[in-house]
């Protein structure tokens, strides 16, 4: 009998997911111990989401004093995390913008090889700290 495997994956997970929206739409999965991967974004930037900085209650965020808000900072969100069995991936560190001259670079187009290294490593001591 040949076996079929679906994988979700759900991108973006930070500082500002709600836990009771990752549980509504993940629940079904969760009640029949099946995997979720949740890439994760370790210290999301204000840069990137001045939008969820607006709607959000937890802060007030202003373009022009970009902050980073480390997903350690969201216990109720790390507490969901810990206590069921998500696969975590780490999907960038910040997903910031840089100013290059008149260029705008994503995170992910950063083409150094040491500035990527070193934003992989810090991600991945930020996630393990979770756990």
């Amino acid at each position: 009998m040949r076996r079929t495997y679906i994988i979700i994956r759900d991108d973006d997970v930070c500082y500002f997911t709600d836990p009771e929206m990752l549980k509504l739409v993940h629940d079904p999965l969760l009640a029949f111990k099946l995997p979720a991967n949740l890439a994760v974004i370790p210290a999301v930037s204000s840069t990137v989401s001045n939008e969820l900085c607006k709607t959000s209650k937890r802060v007030k965020c202003t373009e022009k004093s970009p902050q980073v808000f480390p997903i350690s900072k969201n216990r109720k969100l790390i507490e969901f995390l810990v206590g069921n069995r998500f696969e975590i991936m780490q999907h960038g560190l910040t997903h910031e913008f840089f100013k290059r001259g008149l260029r705008i670079i994503p995170e992910f187009g950063i083409e150094n090889n040491i500035e990527l290294h070193k934003r992989a490593r810090l991600g991945i001591s930020l996630l393990e700290s979770l756990w």
